[in-house]
């Protein structure tokens, strides 16, 4: 499943940013969601409705897909995959 959600994940992005007309640069494990993308805390939660609508499932309105649960900003794009992999295998409620 890992490579299915990854690949997934990465579409989402792409998509994000061609609707924002920028191009995104390579995407690795370890691409930092602020530093490398430049995204705000505010399109976080645009990415958030993205994916849920992508993988059928439901995020907590307290989870921004990039900024860590402890706090920290700058979730990296591997951290991203690993936590929607969480939530399918949570068996988070549909929407």
């Amino acid at each position: 499943m890992h490579q299915n959600v990854r690949a997934n994940v990465e579409q989402v992005l792409r998509d994000f940013f061609t609707t924002k007309g920028q191009k995104l640069v390579p995407i690795s494990s370890d691409l930092n969601m602020i530093a490398d993308l430049g995204l705000k805390s505010d399109e976080g939660i645009d990415l958030a409705l993205d994916l849920e609508d992508c993988f059928n499932i439901e995020i907590s309105h307290e989870l921004n897909p990039i900024v860590h649960k402890d706090g920290h900003r700058g979730v990296t794009f591997g951290e991203l995959v690993t936590t929607i992999e969480g939530l399918i295998e949570a068996g988070m409620p549909s929407k």
